[in-house]
């Protein structure tokens, strides 16, 4: 099979498509076909050597939208040819092998959707909704703050945070040419990066957010006083290199009755995978009924693996990238 291969740790011109041998689905697994797999800034971390990584070359890719392939021993609930979603270690390819606890399948009953509107939900999707719920335990009438608004995970906090009842949703975006896309996916006010937090106190009135998601720079979570309501909660789910040291004083976490927290899809997935299904229906059903109305995915050519990483990198890109393997 072909897949996109980390030829050496560096830059995106290490991407290389290339033959590999083909995967095989072992007990609890499902091997599936990938028609789509999901581009994330992860990734280039990965890529990169900042976060561990494999021995080179090895193949990368943390979501895949397909059909099953072949099943394993123990694995029930999935058929042969059933389109399913699936969160993965090696998903840069035409095949890749998953556990069957982090996929689900997407003709399950009043939560049908079509292959392409899937694309965001294993990965973007998932870390989205538990970071609204399972971590940032969001209430209805909250007001909700995000940095990076209009990328992929920002795309989807924006417009499921409108369907679990947030009260005001508020991003930060790093050009202006961003602004309109992220008020067109759940936000009801955004900004720039650049001096957010005069703008978060003008906005706010100077209380601050019951909610805020930092996925650009842990540095910024070195004061939660400076945007945080009482009882608010911060959750660290990203940032740049994943190399700050900042520190945060226990005290005025006791004393300003806030909470700091941090956030990790892949962590997640590796030591309790049983919290990725009930996530990924959620969000499956937020598909189905169109309270997530437009995933924002930009599809490539596998051959372009390079360009998509640059694109990321760069901060150029919007929404979601993917790759569409029905094009080899």
């Amino acid at each position: 099979m072909k897949a996109v291969v980390v030829t050496a740790l560096g830059g995106p011109e290490t991407l290389a498509l290339q033959e590999v041998p083909d995967p095989i689905a072992t007990t609890g697994e499902i091997l599936v076909k990938v028609r789509y797999s999901g581009i994330n800034y992860a990734e280039t971390l990965v890529r990169r050597g900042i976060v561990p990584a494999p021995p080179v070359p090895f193949v990368m890719g943390l979501e895949i939208v397909g059909t099953v392939a072949a099943i394993g021993d123990g694995v029930e609930g999935f058929s042969i040819g059933q389109p399913v979603a699936a969160f993965a270690r090696s998903g840069y390819a035409q095949y890749a092998t998953i556990p069957a606890l982090l996929a689900v399948p997407l003709d399950i009953a009043g939560h049908s959707v079509e292959p392409d509107q899937a694309i965001g939900l294993p990965c973007t999707g998932v870390a989205a909704h538990q970071l609204l719920t399972l971590v940032g335990k969001m209430s209805k009438g909250e007001t909700l703050f995000v940095q990076g608004a209009a990328g992929g995970v920002g795309t989807m906090l924006g417009q499921q945070a409108k369907a679990l009842g947030a009260g005001r949703v508020i991003g930060s975006v790093g050009s202006a040419s961003k602004v309109e896309f992220a008020l067109k996916h759940g936000y009801d006010e955004a900004f720039l990066y650049e001096d957010f937090l005069n703008s978060l106190n003008e906005i706010t009135g100077g209380r601050g957010v019951d909610l805020f998601l930092e996925g650009i720079s842990g540095s910024n979570l070195a004061s939660p006083g400076a945007f945080l309501a009482p009882l608010g909660r911060a959750v660290y789910f990203g940032d740049a290199n994943f190399s700050s040291d900042t520190e945060i004083a226990f005290k005025q976490l006791r004393s300003g009755n806030w909470t700091v927290a941090g956030y990790s899809l892949g962590g997640l997935c590796a030591t309790a995978p049983e919290h990725w299904r009930p996530s990924a229906v959620a969000v499956l059903g937020m598909i189905a009924n169109g309270a997530i109305h437009d995933a924002a995915v930009t599809m490539l050519h596998p051959a372009e693996a390079s360009t998509a990483h640059d694109l990321l990198e760069s901060r150029q890109s919007r929404g979601k990238l993917g790759f569409d393997w029905s094009t080899l």
